[in-house]
């Protein structure tokens, strides 16, 4: 994975623009039909998670999403995972 791509300055997705950015993420070449986009580094590039049910929980596993490449990788266990990351310095 692309080292900038984890040192990228990443806007959360307000609640009221989910919609537009559900369909520009989805008009994108590569990005996964069932991905739900929580962030974007404003170059076309996603953190996002794929909602899955397991039992009664929800996998909330982070992924990134590399417009270029249209790549994507895993990155951590959940959002509040990466964020706490962010904040020690160990994204």
């Amino acid at each position: 994975m692309q080292l900038s791509l984890l040192e990228d300055t990443w806007d959360i997705i307000a609640p009221v623009e989910l919609d537009v950015y559900l369909q520009q993420a989805s008009d994108s070449s590569g990005f996964p039909v069932n991905g739900l986009p929580l962030a974007h580094n404003w170059s076309g590039d996603y953190l996002f998670v794929f909602p899955v049910l397991e039992s009664e929980d929800v996998t909330k596993t982070l992924f990134i999403f590399n417009h270029e490449t249209e790549e994507i990788y895993a990155l951590k266990e959940s959002f509040e995972v990466f964020l706490s990351a962010k904040e020690t310095g160990n994204a």
